[in-house]
């Protein structure tokens, strides 16, 4: 009999700003498998709120995390348990690892608890965390972390602020994101035509025209 797999959708609530790039994680005793599959790529974005841009479309190296996200008395506290390097080219796999539970320390994800994504990219200093994620879990339960469980992932939706979206369209350069923002300013905004275009009244397709001769293709819908 054909199984259904049930799938999640996860809008996180809350907002985290701790910056946890480069990824860091203790391997322990067991794990979660996540799969990505290369036919879902379109289905991973980075978004601020008006403008979206595809992992895929991404020249610099991507790092992927799972994270598991604790309520610490009222601030929430972001734990990578796991990462791998983002694949364009093929299906690649994710390892979730659990929570030791004979140490004191918790260095894992518990049973039940929900998956969260975070990205780090290079050349930028930023964490990008997820606002919105789509698992299934393969063998047809709950979609909530369990170890040894196996999962795919359909789709993920990571949150950044409108300043960076633009740079992360652009080629990757020597030179990083955080250095590109601070060294630039924008001197005309211009359809693909050519003319004088006003991102705050028109959305559409239009070109950012830097000081520094640069050009970026910005989507403003």
């Amino acid at each position: 009999m054909k199984k259904i797999f049930s799938i999640l959708l996860i809008t996180c609530y809350f907002s985290i700003g701790q910056n946890i790039c480069p990824f860091s994680y203790d391997g322990t005793d067991s794990n979660a498998t996540i799969a990505v599959t290369q036919e879902n790529n379109a289905n991973f974005m980075i978004t601020d709120g008006s403008s979206t841009i595809l992992l895929s479309n991404i020249e610099c190296p991507i790092e992927i995390g799972v994270v598991a996200v604790y309520d610490m008395t009222g601030i929430y506290e972001a734990l990578c348990v796991g990462s791998t390097s983002w694949v364009n080219s093929g299906n690649f796999a994710i390892a979730a690892w659990s929570d030791d539970s004979t140490t004191p320390e918790l260095d894992g994800m518990t049973t039940g608890s929900e998956f969260a994504f975070a990205l780090c990219i290079e050349g930028c200093e930023d964490t990008f965390y997820s606002s919105s994620v789509s698992i299934a879990n393969m063998s047809g339960g709950d979609n909530t972390f369990i170890p040894n469980g196996m999962y795919l992932l359909d789709s993920v939706v990571f949150n950044c602020s409108s300043s960076v979206i633009d740079d992360l369209s652009q080629s990757c350069s020597s030179i990083d994101i955080t250095e590109n923002k601070t060294n630039k300013s924008i001197v005309k905004t211009v359809d693909l035509l050519g003319r004088d275009f006003d991102p705050s009244i028109n959305p559409g397709v239009y070109l950012e025209i830097y000081d520094d001769k640069s050009i970026s293709k910005v989507c403003r819908f």
